[in-house]
């Protein structure tokens, strides 16, 4: 409608949308789902979203880049980033809040993101089906993890 004004939207979910981009703006987003957007080509800045609690862009297949400053959103819990294939790279990571970071099935992936803190409530990590051969020195930072999902990938 002509009158929406999305800035006090709380949670949007768009799957299978024929979006390329997305922008919002507003301390309000909580939850962000952009899953099986097959346009979808980057993730841009969301530094203005700083009390979002779950981003979800799996199975975007035409995903070739994620802003940096994902890795610095404090509120985040989960992030999932599931069989983007064409995403060669990922941000370095300072998320304190994150719970659950899935970046499997992402085979165009060669390196894990740097941590750039400790990440004490990460709990769930899920890196299968990648083509990493090593983990970074900094990995030692996810010290609350308790499930590491690696098969099918390079390390193991």
């Amino acid at each position: 409608p002509s009158n929406f004004d999305p800035i006090n939207l709380v949670i949007c979910k768009l799957p299978d949308s024929s979006i390329t981009s997305f922008e919002f703006h507003g301390s309000s987003k909580a939850i962000l789902n952009f899953d099986q957007c097959e346009f979808l080509t980057k993730i841009p800045d969301v530094s203005d979203l700083p009390n979002l609690k779950e981003l979800s862009f799996n199975w975007c297949e035409s995903l070739v880049a994620v802003d940096d400053s994902i890795g610095f959103l404090n509120k985040l819990k989960k992030l999932s980033a599931y069989g983007c294939r064409k995403l060669t790279s990922f941000p370095p990571l300072n998320l304190t809040s994150l719970e659950t970071l899935n970046l499997g099935g992402c085979s165009s992936l060669e390196y894990f993101p740097e941590i750039l803190g400790e990440m004490k409530n990460i709990t769930v990590l899920a890196l299968h089906d990648l083509p990493i051969k090593e983990l970074p020195l900094s990995f030692q930072n996810l010290i609350g993890l308790l499930f590491l999902w690696l098969d099918s990938c390079g390390i193991v």
